[in-house]
């Protein structure tokens, strides 16, 4: 099976210069985050577990306590991430989600749904080695009713391997007699089958289900079901019909909410980085019509100053945008924008409806990344564009710049998969001139 991550070993590798090099980065006054960040998400998670040796035996001390000494914020969760192997990091998010304040239902679900029965397995006994409890008494401690008994179904990790062709046409009958077959719904009946069926078998199911009934098991599920139940079935087939898919779903909500859901973002860019990243940007692109280098790129719109809004614009009236949708942001009148590089002009904008906004565009590249600047798209040419504000939308969250970075980092190891790359020219074109070039902008996401 051909590899499909994005993240490969590094090649002609030194565990014991790497960790040199990440002393030095962390040595002395101030730390230099980028060389950090650089260096380990272009490193595979196996060679990761190499430098953290090689750092102890060097300097005798761990590396991932000293690098959360010189980190913070989403950087540091981020790249304490990076250095935890796979099967800890699915255990460790599996224990923050039930051990919290309340429960992370959707924590429980993408895991438990996506993972293969070999990996689940070990989950399980690095979570009991680690936090010293079993993992299914801890969920069933936080769960219930059928949603309970299907997340134990698949904490068994024993899904049948093979396709049954003679259950096929018997399973999709079981399915619609137990849902818009039959006044109520029989919850055992779904939870069986789509508990413990294999996925090539279940593809099958659903086409015959399909043609018996006229309507995709989705609908079923979704008219007869509802809550975390609805949720976690509408998982297990998603990640039936294609993982990838499933996952580039996750991460496009993650990223239209209200504020990005910074926590999904980074679970899964972390956790299939070495995986099927490269299917799920190919299925991310197809499904949403937009790379994922580019949708990652635009909510993420590094630190800006808490008094600037974003809002909407008439586009037909943007010079150069040639009718594309963009950002405009509207300032105080009583700060003035900051600066956004030797040539750009400051600009002061009134707040709200028919003030004067400043264009930073589609694309976003991120110029002065580092300096924590606005992105500049390369179409509206060298100065901001000054257009009319039509209507004033609540302003997201800051985001984290570094963390923007790393995302990118983990979609796409700098240089590599030429044959997949789906970013825009305009990414290319401000890596020959931005300031952070080192950092992110050959990563074909």
């Amino acid at each position: 099976m051909a590899f499909r991550g994005s993240v490969r070993p590094f090649v002609n590798f030194d565990a014991s210069r790497d960790a040199e090099f990440l002393h030095r980065a962390m040595k002395g006054v101030g730390t230099d985050e980028d060389a950090i960040l650089m260096l380990l998400a272009a490193r595979s998670n196996d060679q990761r577990q190499q430098i953290k040796a090689a750092y102890k035996k060097a300097y005798g001390k761990d590396l991932v306590g000293a690098l959360k000494s010189e980190l913070g914020g989403l950087l540091e969760s981020v790249i304490v991430a990076l250095m935890t192997p796979p099967d800890s990091y699915d255990a460790s998010q599996l224990h923050k989600a039930i051990k919290g304040a309340g429960t992370n239902d959707e924590v429980l679900i993408e895991i438990l749904a996506s993972r293969t029965g070999e990996e689940i397995k070990r989950i399980i006994k690095v979570y009991k080695t680690e936090f010293g409890g079993k993992l299914e008494k801890d969920i069933c401690g936080d769960t219930s009713g059928h949603y309970q008994k299907l997340l134990v179904i698949l904490l068994q990790g024993n899904r049948e391997e093979e396709v049954d062709e003679g259950k096929i046409e018997n399973d999709a009958e079981d399915l619609y007699a137990a849902g818009e077959g039959k006044f109520g719904t029989d919850e055992e009946k779904f939870i069986a089958i789509l508990g413990n069926r294999s996925a090539e078998h279940l593809r099958k199911v659903f086409a015959a289900y399909k043609k018996l009934c006229g309507s995709d098991i989705e609908d079923s599920i979704r008219g007869e079901t509802a809550g975390n139940l609805e949720n976690l079935l509408l998982a297990v087939v998603k990640c039936a019909r294609g993982v990838p898919e499933y996952f580039a779903e996750v991460l496009f909500k993650s990223m239209r909410r209200a504020g990005t859901d910074d926590d999904a973002l980074m679970r899964i860019m972390v956790s299939r980085s070495e995986v099927d990243m490269l299917d799920i940007r190919a299925s991310f692109k197809k499904m949403h019509g937009a790379s994922l280098h580019t949708t990652i790129q635009v909510p993420l719109l590094l630190q800006r100053p808490r008094d600037l809004l974003p809002v909407e614009f008439d586009v037909g009236r943007v010079p150069g945008t040639q009718g594309r949708s963009g950002n405009v942001f509207a300032a105080d009148a009583r700060a003035p924008l900051p600066a956004r590089g030797p040539q750009d002009e400051e600009v002061v904008a009134r707040r709200g409806p028919g003030a004067l906004g400043l264009v930073f565009g589609h694309q976003l590249p991120l110029d002065g990344l580092r300096g924590g600047g606005f992105g500049r798209a390369a179409h509206l040419g060298p100065r901001p564009v000054l257009v009319p504000v039509t209507s004033v939308r609540p302003s997201p969250p800051p985001a984290v710049t570094l963390l923007t970075a790393a995302r990118h980092q983990l979609v796409g190891n700098a240089g590599q998969h030429q044959e997949d790359s789906d970013v825009g020219e305009e990414s290319h074109e401000t890596s020959k001139r931005g300031p952070c070039k080192r950092m992110s902008w050959d990563l074909h996401i």
